[in-house]
């Protein structure tokens, strides 16, 4: 588990990691560019809000939802407790959430 307090730059997520958001601003990661099948990350909202950036030709999906594809999309906290758990289900491209607990959006 990692505690993050960086809010400056988008961190970018390691395979297995785990992360705790206590940036005295948003939080800000971005899924890596290059992610195996089966390779999960986490992220647990604490002190405040987090953003999960995309790179180009990613994107997230949950159930229904799912954000646009490309740099522009996101995954985003509502509120500072929110948490998400995600897999990579395509090299480098596709992720789902697997596990969910609050109401992130989907942009």
């Amino acid at each position: 588990w990692f505690i993050e307090t960086t809010n400056t730059i988008p961190v970018p997520l390691e395979t297995g990691a785990a992360y705790i958001a206590k940036a005295s601003n948003q939080n800000v990661f971005i899924l890596p560019a290059s992610a195996a099948i089966g390779d999960t990350f986490k992220i647990v909202g604490y002190g405040n809000l987090w953003q999960l950036q995309q790179n180009a030709s990613q994107k997230i999906v949950c159930g229904v939802m799912q954000t646009t594809a490309g740099a522009s999309g996101y995954l985003q906290a509502t509120v500072a407790t929110d948490q998400v758990e995600i897999v990579c289900v395509t090299p480098n491209t596709e992720f789902y959430v697997i596990q969910v607990i609050g109401n992130p959006s989907f942009n």
